[in-house]
């Protein structure tokens, strides 16, 4: 009784409490906090590393990273928003490791203005399900590129060097991967 009363008290705590309480050696705390974002953290390395298994991997050794640093979590900023920092980061590395993930400096043009329209438009028709589907199809840097510019809506510049990338670089990945998406939703062929 007395565990489920203190178990119902945390979960009213904000993130930063939680945080703070881990930091402080609440393993409590930690699973208040793992049961919140746990399929979030999951779901994206999912995305990023295009496998369960390697996202369960790398899931575990996020939440090992929150606890570790714990103690030096800035409260000023939000949680979530430190947690999928840390997520990335960690999925990039993880891809950098794997040397699975080839950059090109290679320029493309620019798709046409309205070429975005279209393809944003036929996007929102789609279901989360098919869109998940196609993308797992894409080649790795593209997959990555489009999840990111998606989910944590990074300036192209910013974005560019989290991949290491020039900005004309990263430009052409990312029409690339529009490019490839929209022909694998179209046809549902592989690139």
């Amino acid at each position: 009784m007395l565990k489920n009363l203190k178990s119902g008290l945390l979960k009213k705590k904000t993130d930063d409490e939680l945080v703070k309480l881990i930091s402080e050696g609440s393993e409590s705390s930690f699973q208040v906090l793992f049961e919140r974002y746990a399929s979030l953290v999951l779901g994206f390395s999912k995305k990023m590393l295009g496998g369960l298994d390697k996202a369960e991997e790398a899931s575990q050794e996020v939440w090992l990273k929150v606890v570790k640093n714990a103690q030096s979590y800035d409260s000023r900023g939000q949680f979530k928003s430190w947690l999928m920092r840390v997520t990335k980061n960690h999925c990039l590395n993880v891809l950098r490791k794997d040397s699975r993930l080839v950059f090109t400096d290679k320029l493309v043009e620019a798709p046409p203005e309205n070429t975005k329209d279209a393809e944003e438009a036929m996007l929102l028709n789609l279901s989360m399900r098919d869109l998940s589907e196609a993308l797992d199809k894409l080649p790795d840097t593209q997959r990555v590129a489009l999840t990111l510019l998606a989910t944590t809506e990074p300036s192209y510049e910013d974005l560019a060097e989290e991949m290491g990338v020039s900005l004309g670089a990263l430009k052409s990945i990312v029409h690339r991967g529009r490019k490839s998406l929209k022909l694998i939703l179209e046809t549902g062929a592989a690139v």
